[in-house]
């Protein structure tokens, strides 16, 4: 068997975290950030058991800085700029996530 390194990217997201494998693509979760990484390590190797693994690179990680528009809600039938949306409103802002960390590990 050859043993191969991926990476993890770790995000949490409400009360679980969420791990990614860029490289292969799959996606588990767990309550805490070591059990999100051990499902995805699971998952990641029964992928590759029943699929096979094909020609893997490592991503590119980098940061970017995005301008929010303001947020807007419904105020005596028009649209304002200074009261968050209420629930009825279509425009949202996405929710940005508490924590973001990658870790890499090996597959044998």
């Amino acid at each position: 068997m050859i043993a191969r390194t991926f990476t993890a990217v770790v995000h949490q997201e409400d009360d679980l975290y969420v791990a990614e494998c860029p490289e292969v693509g799959s996606v588990s979760q767990g309550r805490t950030a070591e059990d999100a990484v051990a499902n995805l390590k699971e998952a990641t190797e029964l992928y590759l058991e029943e699929f096979g693994a094909t020609h893997f690179s490592h991503p590119f990680v980098t940061t970017l800085t995005t301008a929010h528009p303001p947020q807007a809600t419904r105020q005596r039938g028009d649209l304002r700029h200074t009261a968050p949306p209420d629930r009825h409103s279509t425009l949202r802002t996405p929710r940005r996530p508490e924590t973001v960390g990658c870790q890499s590990w090996s597959v044998s």
